[in-house]
């Protein structure tokens, strides 16, 4: 990256050994429920999760990038979640794998209930129909070279995201409708992988592009501090745990703010001088004894020859809470991703892989301690791929996917819903290996982007256990949420029936998530619930 990283990395090391040692718990070897032969996709593909048949089960998307910088789609390749090829277009180039996204998603763009696959592919951005590839639309980029990532958004209040970025590598993007008409464009510091949210709840999307927040129509709101080349990744959600003050933001960057965070409105929360290169972060409720959200994230340490890198971790406050002391040499390529519901008990960890060193792959807790370890290493991705409600750990390679679970599950049952087609998840459908992404609710099926709309008119019921109308008088309104809110923070609420109908998203709990859907409900964001 950045050569003046070297000369830090002394310093960050001395931290390292100065940190507290972490005494680990026994490791648990991961369960590997299923092996599928994909080596008819070629070699140095990438993954993509999405129901792309209609069976209500993830399928598996290896797309193959061609060697120009930025990158475009070479071949794609559709394996559904047994293992059966269902299409394929393009053929293999035997390329060596590429450091940077391929421009590829899976999203049903056009709302028709199946999903759609969008790749730059010899310069035109294709729309291909999930189940047999074929095409059914093209437009041209808008941009030669704007094919670097495309991310799906909301800046146009839609009543469901239909716009896209199309970037390319550092220095523009452009913003488009479903059709490729532009929209706007922005000349400036991208980042490897922005992301977006509707913070101000009017219904249309802001961007944080790396370093910049930028309002629906493209014009600034702000800038971070001291931005030094660009933001790595970028993180979003209730950091602090305050619901009432908006999202937060964290920005995993480089130089004297390597890990900093926002409020949504540009106000400075915390930053760390603790790390060379906070290239990766995640945000997810790591320590359920503390309050708010955890920070876990990669420090590229050195990136010579015999690199180290190292696993962190950050309280909601900005506290160092661990830091992981390296032994291996030889490697600085690991990268994380989150694993917010392993076993169904939405206990998250810490996915580490490709750590160098002969180090085997593993889940982490807050504490530094690896829960779980996998067999084999390579690139990974994480999805619940059975529907069942726990995620499982996807390793590939040129050959093989192996799919991991916490214990042995039976792979072969139906989906919960057969027959409906499930809806892409966010992370999923703006999917990037730089590890952007957002924290709204516990485990990766995070909500769609919100989008304004008016809310139903709730029905009384006779048992008075509406979900969200806390006082139980037949109507949602903001006395309903000041009583949530009471109750959470251990106040006395005198309606016995909170139990019942404080747990809308009905998983026997009344927490923090709740609390987030019946603010969305108030809003009048489009909810499920």
């Amino acid at each position: 990256m950045k050569k003046f990283l070297s000369t830090i990395s002394v310093a960050a090391f001395v931290l390292v050994n100065s940190l507290p040692i972490t005494v680990s718990a026994a490791t648990t070897d991961a369960t590997l429920v299923k092996s599928i032969n994909i080596s008819d996709a070629g070699s140095a593909c990438r993954l993509r999760l999405g129901d792309l048949n209609g069976d209500g089960r993830l399928d598996f998307l290896m797309v193959q990038a061609t060697s120009d910088n930025p990158s475009q789609v070479n071949a794609l390749t559709a394996f559904d979640h047994t293992g059966t090829k269902m299409w394929k277009i393009g053929t293999d180039n035997n390329q060596s794998g590429t450091d940077r996204d391929e421009p590829c998603q899976i999203y049903d763009i056009d709302n028709d209930g199946d999903n759609e696959v969008i790749a730059v592919m010899s310069r035109k951005v294709k729309i291909l129909n999930g189940k047999d590839g074929k095409e059914e639309r093209e437009f041209n980029l808008p941009a030669n070279d704007a094919c670097d990532a495309i991310l799906i958004c909301n800046v146009s209040g839609n009543t469901y995201p239909s716009d896209m970025i199309f970037k390319n590598r550092y220095g523009s993007a452009y913003v488009v409708d479903k059709n490729g008409k532009l929209l706007w464009s922005f000349k400036g510091t991208t980042g490897h992988y922005p992301w977006n949210y509707d913070f101000d709840g009017d219904g249309k999307d802001e961007i944080m592009m790396s370093y910049t927040m930028l309002d629906h129509d493209g014009k600034s709101l702000w800038t971070a501090k001291n931005p030094i080349d660009h933001a790595d990744c970028v993180q979003i959600g209730e950091l602090d745990g305050n619901s009432s003050n908006g999202l937060e933001i964290v920005l995993g960057t480089q130089g004297d703010y390597t890990v900093q965070a926002y409020n949504w409105k540009g106000n400075f929360l915390w930053w760390s001088n603790q790390l060379v290169e906070g290239q990766q972060v995640v945000l997810e409720d790591f320590d359920k004894n503390s309050p708010g959200l955890e920070v876990f994230g990669l420090d590229r340490i050195n990136r010579s020859t015999n690199g180290q890198d190292a696993l962190f971790a950050f309280n909601s406050s900005g506290k160092l809470v661990w830091k992981e002391n390296p032994t291996n040499k030889g490697g600085y390529a690991t990268v994380i991703r989150k694993v917010s519901n392993w076993d169904g008990s939405n206990t998250p960890y810490c996915l580490a892989y490709r750590r160098g060193g002969g180090a085997k792959p593993g889940l982490y807790e807050i504490s530094g301690n690896k829960a779980f370890q996998f067999a084999t290493d390579g690139n990974a991705e994480v999805g619940d791929i059975c529907g069942d409600g726990s995620e499982e750990v996807i390793f590939y390679d040129n050959t093989k996917l192996n799919i991991y679970a916490h214990s042995d599950e039976d792979y072969s049952q139906p989906a919960p819903q057969p027959g409906n087609t499930r809806k892409q998840i966010k992370q999923h459908y703006n999917y990037s290996r730089y590890v952007s992404g957002e924290c709204l609710k516990n485990g990766n099926q995070t909500t769609p982007t919100p989008t304004k709309t008016t809310p139903p008119t709730p029905t009384p019921t006779q048992t008075n256990d509406l979900k969200g109308d806390i006082n139980g008088d037949g109507a949602i309104n903001s006395i309903d949420f000041a009583y949530l809110r009471s109750y959470l923070l251990g106040i006395n609420v005198p309606f016995p029936n909170v139990t019942k109908t404080g747990d809308i998203n009905n998983d026997n709990f009344v927490n923090s998530i709740d609390f987030a859907i019946l603010r969305q409900i108030l809003l009048g964001i489009s909810t499920n619930y």
